[in-house]
């Protein structure tokens, strides 16, 4: 990573028994300063975030999460993942996805 960037943000919450739990507290009882800091890292990395390529194509939500599954999947069968076997299954996916919607847009 050429370049890293370091963000410190406050506890959520100062109770103990709320921070334990905090996926079930609701978002009025976050500290206005952690509500705050959070908001302004989404912003930065927004700002800075690029859209991911593969060569001189834009990936999309769907291609990414194939991608992240076939690399999943791979790792789960004991294989080293590989890109290009990654991207040609991505590929003939989205293909046939995108020729299904063809067909049906014909018909």
């Amino acid at each position: 990573f050429p370049d890293r960037d370091c963000c410190a943000l406050v506890r959520p919450m100062n109770d103990e028994l709320q921070l334990a739990n905090l996926d079930s507290v609701p978002h009025d009882q976050l500290r206005p300063e952690f509500v705050q800091g959070v908001a302004q890292l989404v912003k930065f990395i927004g700002g800075k975030a690029q859209p991911k390529r593969f060569g001189t194509g834009l990936m999309t939500g769907p291609v990414l999460a194939g991608l992240v599954e076939a690399y999943v999947q791979a790792i789960n069968n004991g294989a080293v993942p590989t890109i290009a076997t990654a991207w040609q299954g991505v590929a003939e996916s989205e293909s046939r996805r995108a020729g299904d919607a063809a067909e049906a847009m014909y018909r």
